[in-house]
């Protein structure tokens, strides 16, 4: 894994007397990836509060506009994320002597349990606002987009350990990800097309896998094309740990600038492709820039993360808060996604929804944030605390 990386791994005190085991030791924590789970979670929370709490007169403010232009970030790299979280599993997984199909029989769980997870979710919400069509349980949102990507790329792990086996090399396997990122980004116009206006029951089914109009909020064609991208681009920073110091910062800058020059080469051919107002499409040819630009976001938020990691080496308070607010934002991702909607957009906003200036919506986004640290801190205790009995447990 390359020392851009390095300085978040978890640290243990000394060295082991005992002998070098059969397999090389499995890396520890890459704690960047959670870093920049923690910053897509602050800035999916603002975009979201801001949109649902200000009044729709003052959303022509620039500064309103700069708050959705930050909110672009979180979906794409929650996807992206997602991929290199696959990645670093895989390694884990080949240092410890684990196949590769297990890898995949894991992920394809995952993948199945936040598809589920996201039905739970609209059941929940519309048990809260009061929607309790079949429309509103079987719509299609982020989680079930997450999910389904992560059964696709299971997939991809799948097919090459029956062609390849359990080889080292993962060249081969990066460049098929990144292959289909590529493939399922350029069928998106057309399989959109066939796919916007089908009726029927089986239109539920078919609204998991590409937009189905009215039902089909997040489609994971192409937002799968995040997740098989990240696959690759974990691949590739997870290869080696003997990257020298002057190396680890110029992958964290190569990280930098191909992320900003895939969102400014992006949307700058996006509008030159949308013509006289035309809206974005997933139909539209414009939707292959506009992936572009999003792969740009989600890579950016990658970087944050490996930039963040230098608080790692640091020890003021300042920045082991900042730190630790982003590690548990991040690893409790989900939850807050789930619990902080609802007060964004359903009747847990009370006055808040469509009632507030820019201004005055900004101390309850920082409390609606505050609350949702507290929710991820109480989620890890929670966690310690249970594997700590299953640990005491055990010894006897």
């Amino acid at each position: 894994m390359p020392l851009a990386f390095q300085p978040v791994f978890d640290k243990s005190p000394g060295r082991s007397k005992h002998p070098a085991p059969m397999y090389p030791e499995p890396p520890r924590r890459d704690l960047s990836v959670d870093l920049a789970r923690g910053l897509a979670c602050l800035l999916m929370i603002q975009t979201h509060a801001f949109h649902g709490w200000v009044r729709p007169d003052l959303q022509d403010d620039p500064w309103f506009r700069a708050t959705r232009w930050l909110g672009a970030f979180p979906l794409p790299g929650f996807l992206l994320l997602s991929g290199v979280s696959v990645a670093l599993q895989l390694r884990a997984a080949q240092a410890r002597g684990v196949p590769r199909s297990r890898v995949a029989g894991a992920v394809a769980y995952r993948g199945a349990l936040l598809v589920v997870a996201g039905y739970a979710t609209n059941a929940g919400w519309g048990v809260l606002d009061g929607g309790r069509s079949i429309h509103t349980l079987l719509r299609v949102d982020v989680l079930h987009a997450i999910g389904v990507a992560l059964v696709f790329v299971a997939g991809l792990l799948a097919v090459t350990s029956a062609r390849l086996g359990d080889r080292r090399d993962e060249s081969k396997l990066a460049s098929l990800s990144a292959g289909v990122a590529v493939a399922v980004t350029f069928a998106c116009p057309w399989v959109t097309g066939f796919t916007r206006d089908v009726q029927g029951p089986w239109r539920y089914a078919l609204g998991l896998l590409a937009e189905v109009q009215g039902l089909s909020v997040m489609p994971a064609i192409p937002l799968l094309a995040w997740c098989a991208l990240g696959l690759s681009v974990g691949l590739w920073k997870s290869r080696d740990v003997t990257t020298p110091r002057d190396v680890d910062r110029a992958h964290r800058w190569l990280l930098t600038l191909v992320g900003v020059a895939s969102v400014l080469v992006g949307a700058w051919v996006t509008r030159a492709l949308l013509l006289n107002g035309e809206v974005l499409s997933r139909a539209s040819v414009a939707v292959w820039p506009n992936a572009v630009e999003g792969a740009g976001r989600g890579v950016l938020l990658l970087a944050a993360g490996a930039w963040f990691s230098l608080l790692v080496e640091s020890d003021t308070p300042l920045r082991r808060g900042v730190r630790d607010v982003l590690l548990h934002l991040g690893r409790a991702s989900l939850w807050v996604y789930v619990l902080h909607v609802p007060f964004c957009y359903g009747r847990l906003a009370f006055g808040l929804r469509r009632g507030l200036s820019l201004s005055t919506a900004v101390p309850f986004v920082l409390l609606l944030m505050l609350a949702s640290y507290v929710v991820a801190r109480a989620f890890a205790l929670r966690k310690a605390r249970s594997r700590g009995a299953a640990a005491l447990r055990s010894s006897f």
